[in-house]
């Protein structure tokens, strides 16, 4: 996922550490803004993506539950993203690791993932 500009971006997340050497991570979602809802996405969820300037706010020790809501109400980055669609092609024995994984496909391909970038 990618900016219609390039550049890095924030997701906001939760963790849990159960033990010194096992963490749990996910990435925290919202409802869909009207982008999201469109791109594959039967749930009408999207992952926050932090604006630069609440991403300290989301790091805070001391963050509230009520701060937390306030930032997935507001937090969401201000810029626009870019879709298309990708070949559905995750299969253990292909190298997907590569950068041509994400080239665009034509819509009328079945079995297709959408990429957001």
């Amino acid at each position: 996922m990618i900016f219609r500009k390039p550049k890095l971006f924030t997701f906001a997340g939760i963790y849990n550490e159960y033990e010194s050497d096992y963490w749990s991570v996910s990435l925290v979602t919202t409802e869909a803004n009207d982008f999201f809802e469109k791109v594959h996405n039967k749930k009408k969820r999207m992952p926050l993506v932090l604006d630069p300037s609440f991403e300290g706010e989301w790091l805070r020790e001391d963050l509230t539950d009520k701060g937390i809501l306030d930032l997935v109400k507001h937090g969401f980055i201000k810029e626009d993203f870019k879709a298309h669609t990708v070949a559905n092609i995750y299969k253990r024995e292909i190298n997907s690791n590569t950068p041509e994984i994400s080239n665009p496909v034509e819509d009328d391909r079945a079995g297709e993932f959408v990429l957001i970038s």
